[in-house]
């Protein structure tokens, strides 16, 4: 997920940490890995997509090869032979990691919004498109800067957490809500719902729309469930616009339609307000060429091209890469065992290619998307396992009140 530790340490040394503790909890768990993990259907499809997706995204000579993103692929085959269970007890510790990135986000915030003097470590890195971006670490969270200014608008800060963009701390909340369901009931997701709103991410919103939208065709008591964070929702945005009215109004939405001259803002012109008008140019020249089957390669000259949206997966690896990618996301949504809940990831899966296709050039949204399906399955089981419970006690006339034992 590159938070910022990541680019304060030397280069590969998080490849080394990372392949030597997964082998070696994958030891220590010997005893809740399958020897041959792919006797499972369900991992086998998985599997025989990532290999193809290491073979052209990783070690393609067209391509070049990558060793870090080869050795973040090998221990999610790794992790595939992990019993369900395993993999849930992990989201639960990435969830509770996140909800403390969140409260110390929050807290932050609250302090720089207050102009609170924090004690904070300069760093200036060497991804960011602008030179004038900077870093403001305070430990457990940070600031992104451009110059002197917080990023957002008219001194209204986007949270950060611990990662490089607001957007991507947003999609990566918006993931772990999904994978919660949008229950929204439970203290911490509402506290992860407040923190993704702050970070004013287009993706969130996009994500967070398909959930509500899940939810209402899935459950008939969903706007009854939903009064307590819709009224916690309204009152934070109705404190802020308070103070800073004109700064919320354009980071949420004129940030991205400012320079909209029409008058639609779909969700596909919001996405198309991302990318300027000499890059769509050079974009159709390209669709033209016949590199357009196998795309111009990883390493390109990003002033040249933005490769941020979707255009970016099919500039750099052309159609066949596109097909690769969305291969990868369908052989895993596919095991989510609810045909709508399968498409509410898969939706979420393309809304982020559209958003910021860069992510899938390292298999962290697959593992996401991945954990989503196993916390699903492990949810069926329980379902099943309490029904099948109640029919037991109910045959052997042990309940009075069957509505209170379920």
């Amino acid at each position: 997920m590159n938070p910022y530790v990541r680019w304060i340490i030397p280069a590969g040394i998080e490849n080394i940490i990372l392949f030597a503790t997964t082998t070696f909890c994958t030891f220590m768990l010997s005893n809740h890995v399958k020897i041959v993990p792919f006797r499972e259907k369900n991992k086998v499809f998985i599997a025989i997509a990532l290999l193809i997706y290491i073979i052209y995204f990783i070690l393609s000579p067209i391509h070049g090869i990558r060793i870090g993103p080869l050795i973040w692929v090998l221990c999610f085959l790794i992790i595939l032979s992990y019993k369900d269970f395993i993999v849930f007890k992990s989201y639960l510790y990435l969830k509770k990691l996140f909800v403390w990135i969140s409260i110390f986000a929050l807290i932050f915030w609250v302090l720089n919004a207050i102009k609170f003097p924090l004690p904070y470590y300069t760093y200036t890195p060497d991804f960011r498109y602008s030179s004038l971006d900077n870093y403001h670490i305070y430990g457990l969270a940070i600031s992104l800067y451009r110059g002197s200014s917080t990023v957002g608008a008219l001194g209204l800060e986007r949270i950060v957490g611990v990662f490089a963009e607001p957007g991507h701390f947003g999609i990566y909340i918006g993931l772990i809500l999904a994978i919660e369901r949008f229950n929204l009931s439970k203290k911490d997701n509402l506290l992860l719902l407040i923190t993704g709103v702050l970070t004013f991410s287009t993706a969130f919103y996009g994500i967070l729309g398909l959930g509500f939208l899940y939810n209402f065709l899935s459950d008939k008591f969903f706007l009854k469930k939903m009064r307590k964070p819709f009224i916690a929702i309204l009152l934070l945005l109705g404190l802020v616009f308070l103070f800073k009215g004109n700064a919320l109004r354009e980071v949420t939405y004129g940030r991205v339609i400012k320079n909209n001259s029409g008058n639609k803002t779909g969700i596909i012109e919001l996405v198309e307000q991302r990318s300027n008008e000499s890059n769509k140019e050079l974009f159709s020249s390209f669709v033209k060429s016949p590199n357009v089957l196998f795309g111009m390669g990883y390493f390109i000259d990003h002033t040249k091209f933005q490769t941020t949206n979707w255009r970016g997966i099919f500039f750099r690896f052309g159609i066949l890469g596109f097909t690769i990618i969305i291969l990868v996301i369908i052989s895993i949504v596919k095991e989510a065992h609810k045909f709508k809940y399968g498409l509410l990831l898969l939706s979420i899966a393309i809304l982020i290619l559209s958003h910021r296709s860069y992510l899938y050039y390292n298999p962290g949204i697959f593992m996401l998307l991945y954990m989503a399906t196993v916390a699903n399955r492990i949810r069926i089981k329980f379902m099943k396992n309490r029904m099948e419970q109640y029919q037991i006690l109910r045959r052997g006339n042990y309940i009075t009140n069957p509505r209170k034992t379920l």
